[in-house]
């Protein structure tokens, strides 16, 4: 397994450096139980995700779009993080995991990708790298429950943040109300991505699932985009993930 993933964290950090600098679009995207059992074709598995991170189960029609555009994504990504032997040891459905994609994909996809940690982007997070890669940037577009505009401009002197705030999960963020992520919001942000123009800017995505489609959409319009997930929670002070997670649980952490 430790021979499939070629990109390790210094790696990943110079090629997302280097893909700013020269204006090379990008998208980074993970792999993990929750997707995992969207595609096992258990139909209670894909209901229990949704249900945790969504707050509801859409319509079948709409659940069924929904795997298709994620498919899509994993086939057209740059870059896919994948679960590690520690994840792969398991007996639940992490250690079932690649087995579900390849039946899924067809083996030549992940045979034809370069390769990461699915944990790439929390190991960036301990190991202090974002500063790094946020200080000074002109501009940011970013997916995200958690309301950091103000944030990413006073700390890292961002002249420009584009945000798109979505729904948080209902599992660990209480008191939401507005439009349900999918399918409205998802719709609301296929029209956002489309009218910006992100040629050589960072591009940040926690969304879950659907998370997966955005990144692909902002890279397309030209941006570096990364799928941080519950770095956006770490972030703003919360606990989503990890022992003693749960429902508005803080951690300031990681905290900006």
């Amino acid at each position: 397994m430790t021979d499939l993933i070629s990109l390790q964290t210094t790696d990943i950090v110079k090629l997302i450096k280097n893909a700013l600098e020269r204006k090379i679009s990008i998208s980074i995207i993970r792999y993990g139980d929750g997707e995992s059992m969207m595609f096992n074709g258990v139909k209670e598995d894909a209901h229990f995700i949704l249900k945790k991170v969504l707050g509801y189960i859409p319509e079948d029609h709409e659940i069924t779009m929904l795997k298709s555009h994620l498919i899509d994504a994993y086939r057209h990504c740059d870059i896919i993080g994948i679960p590690t032997e520690r994840h792969l040891r398991r007996e639940d459905r992490w250690g079932q995991s690649l087995d579900v994609f390849n039946l899924t994909m067809g083996e030549k996809v992940l045979e034809s990708k370069h390769k990461t940690s699915v944990d790439i982007f929390h190991n960036m997070l301990t190991e202090g790298v974002y500063s790094e890669l946020l200080t000074g940037l002109d501009t940011l577009n970013y997916i995200s429950c958690r309301n950091l505009d103000d944030v990413f401009k006073e700390k890292f002197g961002i002249k420009n943040v584009n945000s798109f705030i979505i729904s948080p999960e209902p599992t660990y963020t209480s008191g939401y109300v507005g439009d349900k992520h999918y399918p409205e919001q998802f719709n609301q942000i296929a029209k956002w991505i489309r009218s910006l123009q992100c040629e050589g800017q960072l591009c940040l995505v926690g969304a879950g699932i659907p998370g997966k489609i955005y990144n692909n959409w902002f890279r397309d319009q030209g941006g570096v985009s990364l799928d941080i997930g519950s770095v956006f929670d770490s972030f703003s002070g919360h606990k989503t993930r990890g022992k003693g997670r749960g429902l508005d649980v803080i951690d300031n952490t990681y905290k900006l």
